[in-house]
């Protein structure tokens, strides 16, 4: 009788690791499934119709001369707003011959936490950079700022050319 109650017993391990087993390749199955982030390439459609659901995917997108990832990480946690979703862009390489434009991209990312149903283009940096933050929005901004900077300069030459000719033909030259 002592046999059978120790096979009972082995019997009982065993059913426990087998059920304990098979709950674990569940909950694997299905946290692999919750997490596995699509892979677009370089088809921003794909990213687009992904990214508004905080689907978690990503895509390589050429801005200019610059190559970007920009990835969806599902929903928003921060703060417990469950109704953003969390857009990550990092700057992948930098072509330019300028050494400062070089400088001031390289290394740069921001996140994003966007509001769901605000933005139908994510791959479109004027659509989501007002709920980005980080080294690359800062750098995006500095850039602009220097473009305009220099093109009201190159204005200003026009404008102080012409002034002086409208002063000479009335006659304060």
């Amino acid at each position: 009788m002592e046999k059978s109650r120790g096979g009972s017993l082995i019997k009982k391990h065993y059913l426990k690791f087998l059920a304990a087993l098979i709950f674990f390749i569940i909950v694997g199955i299905a946290v692999g499934f919750l997490f596995t982030t699509t892979d677009c390439g370089t088809d921003k459609q794909c990213f687009n119709d992904l990214a508004p659901d905080c689907k978690q995917a990503k895509v390589k997108t050429l801005v200019g001369y610059n190559t970007y990832q920009i990835e969806s990480n599902g929903i928003s946690f921060k703060d417990f707003k469950f109704n953003e979703c969390k857009i990550t862009v990092k700057v992948l390489s930098v072509e330019t011959s300028d050494i400062e434009t070089y400088n001031l991209f390289k290394d740069t990312n921001m996140i994003c936490r966007i509001p769901k149903g605000e933005v139908k283009e994510f791959t479109e940096f004027k659509d989501i950079l007002k709920y980005c933050h980080g080294t690359l929005k800062e750098a995006l901004f500095e850039k602009i700022i220097k473009e305009m900077y220099n093109r009201i300069v190159r204005n200003l030459e026009g404008i102080a050319v012409q002034a002086s000719k409208v002063v000479g033909q009335v006659g304060f030259s």
